[in-house]
């Protein structure tokens, strides 16, 4: 077990490194959603976002081709959020756009995109049991996903006027809102979904981390 997880943690050092590289020689081309510091980092056009926070639960996973961060994360508001990040193996790459891969690891009924923009993505998510669930997702890459579940309404709406965005759609209110437990982890990952859904497939073109 300890070997495969330092596999995992290997492919996870491997891809920041790649990602920090085109930072450095692309400037602000590339649109980055991650946990450091225990804030999360919102970096898309230029503008730095962050939400400060404390990580109160790690956990990572090993899918085969799949390496799987999750977090549970206390922002300053006291409310409760989830954070997940995903690295794929360099030979193989995620099957399906954004929005579909969502889909399948929330079983949602539908989507409605809020904001979508070079790699990023606002969505709220009605999932089987007719609640609403705000997300956001960055895709950078399609060796690697990374997205945060659970914040309010309101929290979304201030992440729109930072990004000087507006909504596709009139936003719902009243959301999802998690606890501070393991419950709080919505996504389904699992062995047979990602290998047989599939959620990844081989390398079709281009280079891989």
């Amino acid at each position: 077990m300890i070997e495969i997880q330092k596999v995992g943690m290997n492919k996870i050092l491997r891809y920041s490194l790649v990602v920090a590289t085109l930072l450095y020689f692309g400037g602000c081309a590339v649109t980055t959603l991650t946990l450091d510091s225990n804030n999360i980092l919102l970096h898309i056009d230029g503008k730095d976002l962050k939400t400060e926070g404390k990580s109160i639960s790690k956990e990572f996973n090993n899918f085969g081709k799949l390496f799987l961060t999750q977090n549970i994360v206390k922002l300053s508001d006291q409310s409760i959020v989830v954070y997940e990040k995903v690295v794929i193996d360099s030979s193989y790459e995620l099957n399906f756009p954004t929005k579909t891969t969502i889909s399948i690891l929330f079983g949602a009924k539908s989507i409605t995109p809020i904001y979508i923009n070079k790699g990023l993505h606002i969505y709220q998510i009605r999932l089987k049991d007719g609640k609403v669930l705000n997300l956001i997702a960055e895709q950078f890459a399609d060796q690697q996903i990374s997205f945060v579940y659970g914040m309010s309404t309101k929290q979304i709406k201030k992440i729109l006027q930072e990004l000087d965005a507006e909504s596709r759609y009139p936003l719902i209110d009243r959301v999802v809102k998690l606890e501070n437990n393991k419950k709080s982890i919505l996504s389904k990952w699992s062995m047979k979904m990602v290998n047989f859904a599939p959620l990844i497939t081989p390398q079709r073109l281009g280079f891989g981390f």
